[in-house]
């Protein structure tokens, strides 16, 4: 398929689950989700593109975005600010200050402002179209990673440290089998595939909490993920299946 007139105008069908919420001060009882689809990385992301763009090899796509996206994180740490028709983005200096001030603040560190652009958010609200398929029977989710140190949501991860999770379907439970009992569990994993366990100090189907490894290096990313046979509609019963859920944001190591 190539880029084209047709293709421009065509409408995304996206199929839209509901879940029971975790949260106690929600107004109703579910929220919706997109249905799942596995992640796309920068080089599934290549292929996509040589199939759309006929011509251009999926490698040449790949090399150009890794130095593309190399010079804009370069740029930003110079204190530029990247504005394209996709995100906008920038540094961001936590904390308050008063005159005199001349450095951060302490436990501070910079951060960064990502925000979609006005562009992509039209095309989002104006292509899109949604198919509520109604309740998911057979998939858990992460709603909210709150570190307690920090105080933060969906954000900081503090090694050594406790996390609440919430969300559904997320009781740990295996069948005792050898290789179900080395798989399930809570995992953290970064972006080079390495994993390390979580230990599970509270196991409730809309809430963990964790106590976090204490080898996360400063300033890495993870993803958690939790693996186990317990089914999310009925926690008491096991599935035949592990049930993998992850989170959609990955969590940043507290300096």
């Amino acid at each position: 398929m190539s880029i084209d007139e047709k293709t421009q105008d065509q409408k995304h069908l996206v199929n839209v689950n509901l879940f029971e919420t975790a949260l106690p001060t929600a107004e109703k009882p579910c929220i919706a989700r997109v249905q799942h689809k596995d992640a796309m990385d920068l080089r599934s992301l290549a292929a996509k593109t040589a199939l759309m763009y006929q011509g251009v090899s999926e490698e040449i796509i790949y090399l150009a975005a890794v130095q593309l996206f190399e010079a804009a994180k370069y740029c930003i740490a110079d204190g530029y600010t990247i504005n394209t028709d996709f995100v906008r983005a920038s540094i961001s200096i936590p904390g308050v200050y008063d005159l005199h001030d001349r450095h951060i603040a302490e436990g501070k560190q910079p951060g960064i402002n990502i925000t979609a652009a006005p562009q992509l958010r039209d095309y989002i609200a104006d292509k899109v179209k949604l198919h509520f398929e109604g309740v998911n029977p057979i998939e858990g989710y992460i709603e909210q990673m709150i570190d307690a140190l920090s105080g933060t949501t969906n954000d900081e991860a503090t090694p050594n440290g406790a996390m609440t999770v919430l969300g559904y379907g997320l009781k740990v439970m295996d069948d005792g089998t050898p290789e179900h009992v080395a798989r399930a569990g809570a995992w953290l994993e970064s972006v080079l595939g390495d994993r390390l366990r979580a230990k599970v100090i509270v196991n409730e189907p809309k809430r963990l909490v964790l106590s976090l490894p204490g080898n996360l290096q400063p300033g890495t990313l993870w993803w958690l993920e939790i693996v186990s046979q317990a089914n999310p509609n009925h926690s008491s019963s096991l599935m035949k299946e592990m049930l993998v859920t992850r989170s959609e944001v990955q969590l940043r190591v507290k300096n």
